[in-house]
């Protein structure tokens, strides 16, 4: 053995090389100096692939197999070092990592696993094995004291081993190992996931290979099927894609630092992908089955596993779109305390390696995978609110979730993100997980939790809730579109449910309530659990319950629409809570007075803030509302359409509050009777609801009514043009009851002209548009003066006629600052003396009022006889909103008549009245 000449090979082909390096040592002579190369470490060898035979190799394309989602019989790597002239390799290789194709792996729970303990011992059971290993080493000629160029073959006896499946050391799913006679350690094969977006491959690594005798090549046989406890099963699996070619990556380290590495691609691709089978089916299980309520859910897809090796296994899925049922949407609810994870998805190349570190409010469930790779129950962890992409809510990427699975056990983290679109208009959520990773699983569940946090919220309609969904294989079989329902009912416990209720509650009150008194309103709506939805409100206000425009600067658009009022509009404030649950998420905001919208003279700009709602930014929510005046009572109406859906979030109202409390805007009604607001709802549904809340305001006994009435006319008259007559009432300063009443009696000097009373406007066309009435049947004009407008309202006095049932009325239309109130008047003719009455005026405060009834062909008022030759009296009742009354006798002035010179009366007649008013003078 010692006598081994340069330039001959010392061969023996039946000792281990252990003996034979025992041998070499007992013959050490001088050691050779060996020269250093840079970078000389590399692979001359790389081969990889699934194959029908061990022997294939790259020159034999036949030879690989090629069935997507089957078992290969075997999955070889073949790896060789460059040698130099001695034959020994150019470094001394320590570590060697395969990266084997996406899509490909390897089950380790397909055998049972031997323990290290057993493979030092007598060794592992013979149903953990799952491969072997072909090694050709070189033994050190330094160590022999030979020239370079001499070669000691390795001998065929222990060049082999047994590969068997082990217990993964932790960190790490699987674990192979083998121990060989050339070697006096075990040599370890610990795979690992590469984390790339999730799990991206599978991989091993060859670790520690020991230094002498010098590894020059490796042959890696794994079996593709293995003898289980079962039976038969798969241990490799094919990707379950056709994408072509599959490449597998090498990277190698010598204990000298320095590294090599390749790659090697089939000759062929994966085929039939065709016939895969692909049957996932998905389940969604509400934890709570009462409508309207919170709900927590468990969303399960499964894909169903073939353990028969002989067979395909499914396909794995690519891309998840689950749809859950219409009205199971997001609540608004769980908004509340809820925060975004920072810590997303890891992006390609970044890797995740450690565990996530999202805040507890971000939490919203959990996730467990069950893979046929890892022991059941391995693979758990949370679901988390992740954050947005964008700001806009209407952008689809401004609700993500964020999956995260981990097995610290095994070394494995799934990361996964998930898209949730909400649509715009119903609110009905779709979850999509994109380019999932290409690994087999079997079960995949969601448990969103339940209380009164939870994200969701059922559907208000209850029976069948369907959950649709798309899943897309990375096979071509076609995509499936499994379903599953589940029942809503009422009471969460099966009671079938009855019509939807819509009943909400309403109140009105003011503070203080004093008659005529400044003061702030309060307005609520309350909506119950299981109620429809709102979506329309026309409230009005209690007649006399009225706000003062010229104190507020109205707000113009665009502002208005944008939610750019200044506080110089601000009329009050608004509160809102929304969602189901115990604890609904709760918002306040600000109510602006603004100019014209929706065709009302006046409009309301309600902003709520809600660019924080938890981790999302909805920007100012904005409602509009017009308000009206009705013509015929000056009662308030605001009409509003409510948003029912924000950013795909059905609001789900529960609670609307306004308090309009700016100061010196609103006035109380100077009528202390009761009196009520009024208000129609309309719901989602198309149900129509009204209701009506109590008001009344007291004190307005002590209101003082003290209206000053005049009356004026020409003593210019003539038969054809007939009189004219003006009457004027003013109020003095401060606080009154306002009116709610007039009656006049004319004197017979001004009779109604029946010629003027014929012309009158039919009741059917006033009762259209007073602009239609005929212009003869205008009689006059009217002018109102009101601290609540900023300006005076003017119209026309026009007469109208009801058939024969009556005298025609005089009504006056008075419109201003785009109010228009109709007083309805009453005329009455009997034995020569006309009287007219207005029965019910608005109770709103007058600054002044003035009718005027032309002269003219078509005059209202004739005359009788001259107007100058005796007083004329209107007698005159005035009747206050708080029940006081005023009565006179009101004298006509006279304007035009002749003035009695002082020359005519006689000295006796200035006697006369000088005794008369010594007589009346007061005594001290």
């Amino acid at each position: 053995m010692c006598q081994c000449m340069e330039g001959f090979a010392c061969r023996s082909s039946r000792w281990g090389l252990v003996a034979l390096l025992a041998s070499l040592l007992a013959c050490v002579g001088a050691p050779l100096a060996t020269p250093a190369l840079a970078n000389a470490f590399e692979l001359t060898k790389w081969e990889a692939g699934t194959c029908i035979n061990s022997g294939c190799t790259a020159s034999k394309p036949s030879e690989f197999y090629t069935q997507a989602a089957g078992h290969p019989p075997y999955g070889i790597t073949d790896f060789r070092l460059k040698t130099e002239g001695s034959g020994a390799p150019e470094g001394h290789i320590e570590q060697v990592r395969v990266d084997i194709p996406k899509g490909l792996s390897v089950d380790p729970l397909a055998t049972p696993q031997c323990k290290l303990s057993e493979l030092e011992g007598a060794g592992c059971p013979p149903d953990t094995q799952v491969g072997k290993v072909q090694l050709t080493a070189h033994v050190g000629l330094e160590i022999l004291g030979l020239k370079p160029g001499v070669t000691i073959e390795p001998p065929e006896p222990g060049s082999e081993a047994i590969v068997y499946n082990m217990e993964p050391p932790p960190g790490h799913p699987l674990e192979a190992a083998f121990k060989v006679s050339i070697f006096e350690t075990i040599v370890h094969i610990v795979g690992g996931i590469q984390y790339v977006g999730g799990i991206d491959h599978e991989f091993f690594t060859i670790k520690e290979i020991p230094k002498n005798p010098e590894l020059i090549e490796s042959r890696l046989i794994f079996e593709g099927t293995a003898l289980g406890p079962g039976g038969t099963l798969p241990f490799i699996t094919m990707p379950s894609t056709c994408l072509g070619p599959q490449t597998t990556y090498v990277s190698a380290r010598s204990y000298e630092g320095e590294s090599a590495g390749g790659s090697f691609t089939t000759p062929v691709g994966a085929s039939g992908c065709g016939g895969i089978p692909f049957k996932p089916t998905v389940k969604v299980t509400p934890t709570e089955s009462k409508s309207d309520a919170p709900d927590g859910a468990t969303i399960k897809v499964e894909v169903p596993q073939n353990p028969d090796p002989s067979g395909l296994d499914s396909s794995t899925l690519k891309d998840a779109h689950v749809t859950l049922p219409e009205g199971m949407t997001l609540n608004p609810a769980a908004a509340s305390g809820l925060e975004a994870c920072a810590d997303a998805p890891p992006s390609p190349g970044s890797g995740r390696l450690i565990p996530v570190s999202c805040p507890p409010g971000s939490i919203i469930g959990t996730v467990t995978i069950e893979t046929p790779d890892l022991p059941p129950g391995s693979l758990t962890g949370n679901v988390y609110v992740d954050q947005p992409y964008s700001t806009n809510p209407e952008s689809g990427d401004e609700y993500r979730i964020f999956i995260d699975a981990e097995a610290p056990r095994y070394g494995v983290s799934v990361s996964l993100e998930g898209h949730v679109f909400a649509d715009a208009a119903t609110g009905r959520l779709t979850t999509a997980v994109l380019e999932n990773p290409q690994v087999p699983f079997s079960d995949f569940i969601l448990d969103l939790r339940a209380g009164s946090h939870t994200p969701l919220a059922n559907p208000l309609a209850c029976g069948l809730a369907t959950t649709n969904s798309n899943l897309t294989p990375y096979s071509d079989a076609p995509a499936a579109e499994p379903f599953s329902a589940f029942v809503v009912d009422f009471d969460g416990k099966g009671a079938a449910c009855p019509p939807l209720p819509f009943a909400l509650t309403q109140s009105a009150t003011t503070s203080p309530a004093t008659g005529g008194a400044n003061t702030s309103l309060s307005f609520g709506l309350i909506r119950g659990e299981g109620q429809q939805y709102l979506s329309k409100l026309s409230t009005v206000l209690p007649p006399g319950l009225v706000g003062k425009i010229p104190a507020v600067t109205l707000c113009g658009e665009p502002q208005a629409a944008g939610g750019g009022c200044t506080a110089a509009s601000q009329i009050g404030t608004v509160a809102v809570t929304l969602g189901s649950g115990p604890t609904p998420l709760a918002l306040t905001g600000t109510a602006y007075l603004t100019t014209s919208y929706g065709g009302a003279p006046y409009g309301l700009s309600v902003v709520v803030p809600a660019e924080k709602v938890g981790p999302y930014d909805y920007g100012r929510i904005v409602t509009r509302a017009a308000i009206n005046v009705d013509p015929h009572t000056a009662r308030i109406v605001v009409t509003s359409q409510l948003p029912t859906i924000v950013g795909g979030a059905p609001l789900r109202l529960r609670s609307l509050s306004v308090n309009v409390n700016r100061p010196n805007f609103t006035i109380n009604p100077t009528d202390c009777s009761r009196l009520t607001t009024d208000t129609s709802l309309t719901s989602t549904f198309g149900a129509v609801q009204s209701v009506s809340s109590p008001f009344q305001a007291s004190g307005c006994e002590a209101l003082p009514f003290a209206p000053k009435l005049k009356a004026s006319t020409n003593a210019k008259t003539s038969k054809a043009d007939g009189a004219i007559l003006v009457v004027k009432v003013a109020y003095p300063p401060g606080a009154q009851a306002n009116i709610e009443s007039v009656k006049v009696v004319l004197p017979k000097q001004l009779p109604a002209r029946i010629s003027t009373l014929n012309k009158a406007c039919p009741a059917a066309t006033f009762e259209a548009n007073p602009a239609a009435c005929p212009p003869l049947s205008r009689v006059g004009t009217a002018t109102v003066a009101t601290p609540v407008l900023p300006g005076k309202l003017t119209g026309p006095a026009i007469f109208v006629s009801h058939g024969g049932a009556a005298f025609p009325d005089l009504d006056l239309v008075l419109s201003g600052d785009g109010v228009t109130v109709i007083l309805v008047g009453n005329t009455n003719i009997a034995k020569a003396v006309t009287s007219s009455s207005y029965a019910s005026v608005p109770d709103v405060p007058v600054s002044s009022f003035e009718v005027r009834l032309p002269r003219g062909r078509d005059s209202v008022l004739g005359a009788v006889g001259s107007l100058c030759k005796k007083p004329l009296f209107m007698p005159t009742t005035i009747a206050a909103q708080n029940g006081k009354v005023v009565k006179q006798r009101t004298r006509i002035a006279v304007s035009g008549c002749p003035k009695h010179k002082s020359r005519h009366r006689s000295k006796h007649h200035h006697k006369r009245h000088a005794r008369r008013r010594a007589v009346h003078k007061p005594s001290r």
